[in-house]
């Protein structure tokens, strides 16, 4: 295998994993403060060695080094304009993650992918699917989470005028992203960056998923034991997409969890069955 890594000509920072250069690779959508190094395990060169090549493109803001974590639709389009640049015209199996589940989503709709010119992106996998910020602010038995004693939503909220790094939890609180049996062995490369333009939150808010009118049968990967967005509205927000469903019993980050394989495996059939 030959693993490698460049810029876009915008600098966007991406790995390309190949064994053998295919005509579908996999290219992982990485989702908000992931930098290089070990957070995505192991799995691009699983995949590489599964399917033939893999891709990994990492956000905009991680990339030009500043606005560290700001999601935007612009930013998300500079990540997709990566992804279309080095797959250089050859289709593709999208597999997004956490925050960038919304591009996942738009990818399933046809008018999106026309817009965008990303006519090529075929029907994608979304894991760890993000649901909104709000849904993030909020424990599981409802309770508000704050920041700094402050109710996470009006931290984001007053962050559109006076912009702010803010820790947006969960991504504050690192030992979230790892199942149960993950926590008590992570290293600095393997822990997401918690602080963020607070735009970034605010611009998450409401998730587009009811307004995508999708036209290709996505795969949906609910994390069971995710502790940043509940399974049950990953799975309710799936369902709306059309998306087939399976589940995996691991964290927010299933690429480092105990079902990676079982996850795995389930991307590489849909990236065949996109061959059929």
């Amino acid at each position: 295998m030959i693993s490698t890594s460049s810029r876009t000509s915008e600098g966007i920072l991406y790995e390309r994993h190949t064994v053998r250069e295919t005509a579908n690779p996999v290219v992982l959508f990485t989702g908000v403060g992931v930098e290089p190094g070990e957070y995505t395990n192991t799995a691009p060169e699983e995949l590489a060695e599964a399917t033939g090549e893999s891709f990994v493109v990492y956000q905009p803001g991680v990339s030009l080094l500043r606005n560290k974590g700001l999601y935007t639709t612009g930013t998300e389009r500079k990540q997709l304009n990566a992804a279309l640049e080095v797959v250089e015209g050859r289709q593709f199996t999208p597999v997004t993650h956490s925050y960038s589940a919304m591009l996942g989503a738009r990818l399933l709709d046809p008018s999106f992918r026309e817009e965008t010119s990303a006519t090529n992106a075929m029907p994608g996998v979304i894991t760890a699917l993000m649901t909104t910020v709000n849904d993030g602010l909020h424990h599981k038995d409802g309770k508000v989470r704050t920041i700094l004693g402050v109710p996470g939503y009006y931290v984001f909220l007053f962050g559109q005028y006076v912009p702010l790094l803010s820790p947006l939890y969960p991504l504050g609180k690192n030992t979230d992203h790892e199942h149960f049996d993950q926590r008590d062995s992570l290293t600095p490369k393997q822990i997401a960056s918690p602080w963020i333009d607070s735009r970034s939150g605010y611009a998450c808010f409401r998730a587009p998923y009811e307004h995508v009118q999708p036209d290709q049968k996505g795969l949906g990967l609910v994390t069971l034991g995710d502790n940043i967005f509940s399974a049950d509205l990953q799975r309710e927000k799936l369902e709306v997409m059309g998306c087939d469903i399976e589940e995996i019993d691991t964290g927010h980050r299933w690429m480092s969890g105990r079902d990676k394989q079982k996850a795995i495996d389930a991307i590489v059939a849909k990236h065949f069955a996109n061959l059929q």
